[in-house]
């Protein structure tokens, strides 16, 4: 199946404000107080508690797209950045961790040991 790329398939300024929000999610703001505490707390609570916690934001933002009939362009665009930007974390995090023991919690891009 080929895939067919259109110009006007993605707003690349939404596409870079995405990709960049998720960078700037995934660095600086997890270690600031409040993205410890937020993912102190993630990470405290029971699997099954995680799991509500994902699909009720899930669900606000279905309701807030469903009720606001807002543009899936920006939003198409939003999200395929936020996505890349997961792609160049992982990989990031893979070519400097190196072996998945290496990996982990509180082990940001370690490389010693």
């Amino acid at each position: 199946m080929i895939v067919e790329l259109r110009d006007d398939a993605l707003s690349w300024a939404w596409f870079t404000v995405g990709f960049i929000s998720f960078l700037v999610a995934g660095g600086p703001v997890t270690r600031s107080i409040i993205g410890q505490s937020v993912g102190d707390w993630f990470r405290a609570i029971d699997p099954t508690d995680r799991g509500l916690v994902v699909l009720l934001f899930a669900i606000v933002v279905w309701a807030i797209y469903a009720r606001f009939d807002v543009p899936s362009r920006p939003i198409t665009s939003f999200t395929v950045g936020l996505m890349c930007a997961i792609g160049l974390l992982v990989l990031t995090h893979v070519l400097i961790a190196g072996r998945p023991e290496r990996w982990g919690v509180g082990k940001p891009f370690s490389v010693s040991g």
